[in-house]
């Protein structure tokens, strides 16, 4: 029985006409270069003609100098003695900090950075904050800047500062001269890269 069956497939099969499979040419196509995706920073120059707002009463002034009370907080939270601290924001020249090793001159930020500093410690522009937050995670150098303590909610800030980010939050709200008056603002030194080990100090606690 099994012997019948195998001669009727065999003679099944030699009457088949044969399959040929064709061999389907295969098109390269060469990978698209990508183009490296510049960093912009929109605002390179403080916004002087910015106008006023109730929400942002200062906005387009940031002519203020730092008190020296902040630079002695900082100077002693990151325990700097004789690291080289680039403050980069000129403003009027008159810098009140006692930092033994610093850079401070009249220079764009945006243009490029020393040939030799350990990190950057400044009051930054509020209105350039955003791209001076930027530029600085691009250089790698650790950084503390006193900025309003409202950016750490910002989209941009959550975005681009990562890991080892500490925030050192004043025991009160510092003042700020200008050259036509003085301005309370409720800041915050924003560190990144100092390896403090806690998310958040508060001063004197």
């Amino acid at each position: 029985m099994n012997k019948n069956n195998n001669l009727r497939r065999s003679a099944r099969l030699a009457k088949a006409k044969p399959v040929i499979q064709k061999k389907r040419l295969s098109t390269y196509y060469p990978p698209i270069p990508r183009k490296k995706k510049k960093v912009g920073f929109n605002n390179p120059k403080p916004l002087i003609n910015a106008k006023p707002s109730a929400r942002r009463p200062n906005a387009g002034n940031d002519d203020f100098n730092t008190p020296k009370e902040a630079w002695d907080m900082i100077g002693k939270q990151l325990n700097i003695k004789e690291q080289i601290v680039w403050a980069p924001f000129y403003n009027d020249g008159n810098l009140t900090c006692g930092f033994k090793n610093r850079i401070h001159q009249q220079r764009d930020f945006f243009a490029g950075e020393p040939d030799k500093y350990d990190c950057v410690i400044d009051n930054p522009p509020y209105s350039i904050k955003k791209d001076v937050i930027e530029r600085l995670m691009l250089n790698g150098k650790p950084f503390a800047l006193l900025i309003p303590l409202e950016t750490v909610i910002r989209k941009y800030f959550m975005e681009t500062v990562t890991e080892d980010f500490t925030l050192i939050i004043p025991a009160r709200p510092y003042k700020f001269k200008g050259k036509e008056k003085t301005i309370s603002v409720t800041t915050a030194w924003f560190c990144w890269g100092f390896k403090l080990g806690k998310q958040i100090i508060w001063e004197g606690v």
